[in-house]
């Protein structure tokens, strides 16, 4: 497994943002020149020799996107330095972007040397607006080299004179620069008001280059947050943008994300798709730098997927293409994971080979992440060589590291629980099997994540083809309209009547495709809202009852609740499910809900005699959406006499399935609620309702829910028909 870097060291910039400041200067400059005003000096010569350095600035940020970094830093360095020293603010300006390019070939330190010289001269001949700009410029350096503190004072600097100046491009390239620091520095709520008031003044951006920017940090800062749904959806924002507007590097450098992103979150087709586009332009570009990540990213892809002869064969592209000889983190990364496909083939010696050249590779360094691969590789090592106190060892150390997130834990603690079991440790097995139990419910989580940005990526993709694909097809009509117009009135009008019940005949059947598949992910993700919170819950239950070693009560929950996922991941994926299934299911759930609230309710499952459960199906998860209303709010105020009973029933040309409880009922509810909360329906009602209607109208089913509230503090009585 290879370790990925931690989200901040991983940050990736684009150059967008300075160099749309250095455009909007060189705008305001030539304006200047047009106008006949010297800028510097009052001699005709000044004027030409600004000009040309005008026009020459102008060549270099308008390909900026296409022109490799050294050819920009060859051009720059072949202007007259003589010429440069008479204009200043020139000279300020071709240091930006002399530090833009050295950026892009990852010479931050080199970069953030030539801001510091364009620094001193901004303040030498006191060039206000640059001397902001240059602020803005280092805070972004210093944020790429992790001196988040200092990078994160220059920007609030620079930024209360863009706001003064109502400059929303340079505001908004400076706000999501400066939400990212924070987050980085652990100061979330901060972060998260930055992040919405970007996003909410984002679209009055005046540049395509500069949202993208802004899309792309907002996803890092998203995701240090932890908010994997948001960040994916900015990261797919960005990627769209760029892939209009043709930015190639932008769209490489998104991609990567994208894929790491997809990897994350358990996407595997997507994160390949998104990979494999990207570095198809870094390919044709001849764009090295990116070019080595994706190839170990999709290496360690196809090595997750058990693609083992696709993770050899990228891995050797990175090594012999574009090996990087002085990336330390990099070759470790090879390293490591050239080491995981050998464990894969049992090839344990050249394994440890491997590892110990990683292990070369770091002396004298002092890089936490590689150090934490390494470790992680030799611990596998000793475990194949039955050395297992020195396994256990360099375990604890990886598993001890701050710095190791959740989802990285699952592998060394899956080593660790299958050492303990081996040497018969049963109280250390238990209780990492716990820990482990808990991180893949977390996964679970994750994965779900996954599959709702999966789904809003598709649907984006097939309107925006739905999109060209009717934008072709106007162009087409108008083309043979004006072929037809050189024919006679009658011949027009047939073939514009051919052509235009052509379109609509077109136009309808895509419509009806498209809203067909919208209908099945809106679906999807009905299913997926339906009950969310009670995870939570029963979590926070079963963490209580292993604080007070209640190890019976521990094992009975946790077996239930791993019982109840495998059913509600099982159910979420068909639409129909049998009422056996079901029934299971609400077993589960009414067991562990009982459990947590200390006995305050019992339930009875009756089914009539001559019924087969498995032969009756029904809507999934829609039983259970009452039975919580029940748990939740019908026994809110009841002490210990709390019953649920679910009857199973003959009806005509059907069955009745019953879910009645005695608490407190929807009546007496209505008669506590204010006006406002009168005129509210129950969300899990409403989505059961709305599913109900959607499988008859799919199936032409013949499924009924009917609500029956008895008597105030009597209970409420639901009946499925099916």
């Amino acid at each position: 497994m290879t370790l990925k870097q931690d989200p901040s060291t991983a940050f990736f910039y684009n150059f967008g943002e300075s160099l749309l400041i250095n455009m909007k200067c060189f705008r305001l400059c030539i304006a200047t020149v047009i106008a006949g005003i010297p800028l510097f000096l009052p001699a005709q010569a000044a004027i030409v020799s600004s000009d040309l350095l005008a026009e020459q600035f102008h060549h270099l940020t308008q390909e900026f996107e296409d022109l490799e970094a050294t050819a920009i830093l060859d051009s720059i360095q072949q202007l007259p330095s003589d010429l440069l020293d008479q204009h200043p603010t020139w000279k300020v300006r071709f240091l930006h972007l002399e530090s833009q390019a050295r950026t892009e070939l990852s010479q931050i330190e080199t970069a953030l040397a030539c801001a510091k010289r364009a620094e001193s001269i901004s303040h030498a001949n006191e060039l206000e607006e640059l001397i902001h700009e240059n602020y803005h410029l280092q805070g972004n350096l210093l944020l790429k080299g992790q001196q988040f503190q200092k990078g994160l004072a220059y920007l609030n600097k620079a930024l209360p004179y863009f706001e003064a100046k109502e400059d929303i491009d340079a505001q908004l390239s400076g706000l999501s620069k400066k939400a990212f620091a924070l987050a980085v520095l652990g100061r979330e709520e901060e972060a998260k008001l930055i992040t919405k008031y970007s996003r909410e003044i984002l679209p009055q951006a005046n540049s395509t280059i500069l949202s993208i920017q802004v899309y792309n940090d907002l996803a890092i800062t998203y995701n240090i947050l932890n908010n994997r749904l948001e960040a994916t959806r900015m990261y797919t924002l960005a990627y769209e943008l760029a892939e209009e507007e043709k930015y190639l590097k932008l769209l490489t450098g998104i991609g990567n994300n994208l894929l790491n992103t997809f990897l994350e979150l358990g996407q595997f087709e997507k994160a390949k798709s998104y990979g494999k586009d990207a570095l198809r332009i870094a390919d044709e570009l001849n764009l090295l730098q990116i070019k080595q990540y994706l190839l170990l990213g999709l290496s360690d892809l196809f090595l997750k997927t058990n693609e083992v002869d696709s993770s050899i064969f990228y891995l050797n592209r990175l090594e012999s293409e574009c090996f990087p000889a002085e990336d330390k983190i990099l070759r470790t990364e090879i390293q490591t994971l050239r080491a995981e496909i050998y464990f894969d083939q049992d090839s344990i010696e050249k394994a440890n080979h491997c590892i110990e050249s990683a292990k070369a590779i770091l002396i004298g360094e002092d890089l936490a992440w590689p150090d934490l691969q390494v470790k992680l590789g030799k611990a596998k090592y000793w475990y194949h060589k039955n050395e297992a106190s020195k396994a256990l060892d360099l375990l604890a150390d990886v598993l001890a590291n701050p710095l190791l997130p959740e989802i990285y834990r699952l592998e060394p603690l899956e080593l660790q629980y299958k050492i303990y079991k081996q040497q018969q440790l049963a109280a250390e097995a238990l209780l990492v099997l716990e820990q482990k139990n808990l991180i893949k419910d977390s996964l679970l989580t994750l994965e779900r994540i996954g599959l709702i940005a999966s789904l809003e990526a598709d649907q984006r993709a097939e309107r925006k083809e739905l999109e060209i694909q009717q934008l072709e097809l106007t162009n087409r009509i108008n083309k043979e309209r004006n072929q037809v117009q050189q024919r006679t009135i009658l011949s027009l009008v047939l073939a514009l009547i051919i052509v235009i019940l052509a379109a609509v005949s077109f136009s309808r059947q895509r419509k009806l495709t498209l809203e067909s598949q919208l209908a099945q992910a809106k679906e999807k993700l009905l299913r997926l809202q339906i009950n969310p919170h009670f995870l939570f819950n029963t979590l926070n239950s079963i963490q209580s009852s292993l604080l007070q070693r209640k190890d019976e009560k521990t094992m009975q929950l946790l077996t239930r609740f791993s019982n109840l996922m495998r059913s509600v991941l099982q159910n979420s994926e068909t639409e129909l499910v049998s009422l056996n299934e079901e029934l299971d299911l609400l077993s589960n759930y009414m067991e562990l809900e009982r459990k947590r609230l200390d006995h305050k309710f019992n339930y009875t499952i009756d089914i009539e005699e001559d019924i087969n459960t498995n032969n009756i199906k029904i809507p999934s998860m829609i039983l259970q959406v009452f039975v919580e209303n029940a748990i939740w709010h019908g026994f809110r105020s009841v002490k210990n006499d709390g019953q649920i009973r679910i009857m199973v029933k003959k009806a005509n040309k059907g069955h009745e399935i019953i879910v009645d409880d005695n608490g407190k009922g929807r009546l007496f509810s209505s008669k506590h609620k204010s006006a406002d909360q009168k005129n509210k329906i129950s969300l899990g009602t409403r989505l059961a309702q709305q599913r109900i209607q959607q499988l008859n109208q799919k199936f032409s089913g013949h499924f009924k829910l009917e609500i029956i509230d008895k008597p105030s503090d009597s209970g409420t009585t639901v009946i499925l028909f099916a």
